[in-house]
């Protein structure tokens, strides 16, 4: 939320569902977002974009205006 990213988490369960869920999106051209590390298969056989978390530090559970979101921490 305090990043503005406009998704609902989705527990796939398995490796073999998330991935059958990315090539469906990826087949109709939906948005989706995956958490995979890199270096990953992923990325060679699928193109889009990485999500740049900015870097962890306590305030970004403390303090708001830390943040890109001053309304959220």
């Amino acid at each position: 939320a305090a990043l503005k990213l406009p998704f609902t988490v989705i527990h796939a369960g398995t490796d073999a569902a998330m991935f059958a869920e990315l090539d469906s999106a990826y087949q109709r051209k939906a948005p989706i977002m995956l958490w995979v590390y890199s270096p990953h298969w992923a990325p060679a056989k699928y193109k889009g974009e990485w999500v740049e978390f900015p870097d962890y530090t306590p305030e970004c559970y403390t303090d708001p205006k830390w943040g890109v979101n001053p309304e959220a921490k």
